[in-house]
């Protein structure tokens, strides 16, 4: 049953009040009446009408200065006002109309008159609140996946940190991103992207039963909040719930689609008191899931923030690196494995920061990766080992060069632009380069990778897969990659020819590779052993300590003119 509507009448005469209340008995409306604008006014804020019957004439405050207070008010402004005026003149009209009123009537009042204006301006309020309070759910709620949005997380996050607070309870903060959400949007659509998240907050609604909020806030990011006592190993058992959704395949059309996601955590009172220091310290611990594995989590704890500034400092001197000459290039020599002579080298990036010494390409090169600063730093290299292969070259050692490509500079875009201009400037001969892509990267995008290297096989450069046998090492990419050469990861290497797995491993790689009349390069090599089995294997090429760790260009020198002109004996 729908409520009954409140009108409020304002006026000082009988006889007026009397033809009103006529009207709203007969009209079956809620009424109060006052007689001065005072206590209209405190009427208003009271009761609260759906509609106001004004008298201009009023003792002490007039009906003007009424509708003015009236309609400065957040609370008050939307109330239609029906003015009563015994006043003709055209001027006292406008100047209610323009303090705010809806409507105007003449007294003597017309008792029909009055019921078809009132009706008409409800009508109208009621058109107003319904709009409003879906505006209210518009502005609260995620469009796409019907979830509660940022503003309405902050809100609750905000009434629940209170209620916590009172009841010394515990609240958790998680929040959830999809890491797979760019390369489907790449390879789908931004449709099939949309569709993926729409399924993602269904299945993260259905632990609604296990937690109080599931939200999204933005992209592929979900918040969710739990309010009650919590202690590590819950809170842990809560994320292991919520990444078990993603273990199911979403089916989209007639694909299925896998997807992962990582999240991080903190607990109020434990972690901060505060919405801001709550969630910046759960995106602390997402940053650190994300950089330990998909489908992982991570719940804040004091060190976080101190790897964090560590990782914010060192993020501010790379970006500076470039510029101020810290980077190098560094040679290791690959070696022919029959006539042990050295035959071409691989080009690696190292830092010195005079501020904070040699850095780990372990510890820089992820980073330069999440920030996008691969993109010039590769280029930087691309260009650098170019020409100074080519200066080799101009001394008689006719040796090739391998440069590693990132998976954001092989999908950035201009690669192949970088590739042609850096031979141009350079003058190496195409042949004389290769590039070498991981099997991680080439999972990014594997259409896009191929007519890539499709691309830079047409300019006479060659192709190498590192790190073959530690990512998917499906046969099916193999043989759709239009490579050169195979590099077999260090990881297989090192127990070889002693443990039996991996020397079967190596076995099979070297003659798959060959059967596809691929190059074969072993990297890790450290010992002689290790040479004597690769050599009957038929391993084309060799790489690894035991001939050079990588070194400078000017250390490089020298070994490449000993070694080029004779085998490499036992140092």
């Amino acid at each position: 049953m729908s409520q009954v509507e409140k009108i409020l009448i304002v006026d000082d005469e009988f006889i007026n009040q009397q033809i009103a209340i006529a009207v709203m008995a007969k009209n079956h409306y809620n009424y109060m009446v006052v007689s001065t604008g005072e206590e209209a006014l405190e009427a208003v804020a009271r009761w609260k009408p759906d509609l106001i019957l004004l008298d201009l004439l009023l003792p002490g405050m007039d009906g003007f200065e009424v509708v003015r207070r009236l309609k400065q008010q957040e609370s008050s402004r939307a109330i239609p006002v029906v003015l009563v005026t015994s006043m003709s003149d055209r001027q006292s009209r406008l100047e209610g109309l323009r303090a705010g009123a809806e409507d105007f009537i003449n007294k003597p009042i017309d008792a029909d008159e009055l019921s078809a204006r009132m009706s008409n301006l409800l009508r109208l309020k009621r058109m107003h609140d319904f709009l409003e309070a879906n505006n209210r759910v518009l502005s609260n709620y995620d469009a796409l996946t019907g979830l509660p949005n940022r503003t309405l997380f902050r809100d609750r996050l905000v009434h629940d940190l209170i209620s916590a607070r009172n009841h010394s309870e515990e609240l958790a903060v998680l929040l959830v991103e999809i890491t797979d959400l760019k390369r489907i949007n790449d390879s789908l659509g931004v449709m099939a992207g949309d569709q993926i998240l729409t399924m993602v907050g269904q299945r993260l609604s259905e632990s609604l039963t296990t937690v109080d909020m599931v939200a999204r806030l933005s992209g592929g990011e979900f918040g969710v909040l739990q309010k009650r006592p919590m202690v590590d190993e819950e809170m842990r058992l809560v994320a292991a719930s919520l990444l078990a959704h993603f273990s199911r395949p979403f089916k989209l059309a007639n694909h299925e689609i896998f997807v992962a996601a990582n999240i991080g955590g903190s607990c109020a009172p434990k972690d901060g008191e505060e919405i801001e220091e709550l969630l910046r310290r759960a995106g602390v611990a997402l940053t650190f899931a994300k950089r330990s594995r998909r489908n992982g989590f991570e719940f804040y704890f004091p060190a976080m923030d101190d790897k964090d500034r560590g990782r914010l400092t060192l993020e501010a001197h790379l970006h500076h690196a470039l510029e101020k000459n810290e980077l190098k290039v560094y040679y290791q020599p690959k070696i022919d494995t029959l006539t042990r002579r050295m035959v071409g080298m691989e080009a690696l990036l190292r830092w010195f920061s005079p501020e904070m010494g040699m850095i780990s390409p372990a510890r820089f090169i992820p980073l330069a990766e999440e920030t996008d600063l691969i993109v010039p730093i590769g280029d930087w290299v691309l260009h650098t080992a170019c020409m100074e292969t080519q200066r080799l070259r101009r001394e008689g050692l006719e040796l090739n060069v391998a440069v590693n490509l990132s998976a954001r500079q092989l999908l950035h875009g201009g690669v192949c632009h970088s590739v042609s201009r850096s031979l141009a400037e350079s003058g190496l001969p195409p042949h004389a380069l290769e590039l070498e892509i991981t099997e991680s990267c080439v999972l990014e995008n594997v259409d896009k990778t191929i007519a890539l290297i499709q691309e830079i096989r047409a300019m006479g450069v060659t192709c190498a897969l590192d790190d073959f046998g530690t990512g998917y090492s499906s046969l099916n990419y193999l043989k759709r990659l239009p490579i050169n050469t195979l590099k077999l990861d260090r990881s297989f290497l090192s127990q070889i020819p002693h443990e039996a797995n991996d020397t079967a491993i190596v076995r099979a790689v070297i003659s798959l590779a060959h059967s596809l009349h691929l190059h074969v390069v072993a990297e890790g090599v450290e010992n002689l052993e290790q040479i004597a089995f690769l050599a009957q294997q038929r391993c084309d090429q060799l790489q690894g300590f035991y001939f050079s760790k990588p070194v400078p260009l000017d250390e490089f020198i020298p070994l490449a003119h000993k070694y080029a002109r004779q085998s490499w004996h036992n140092p």
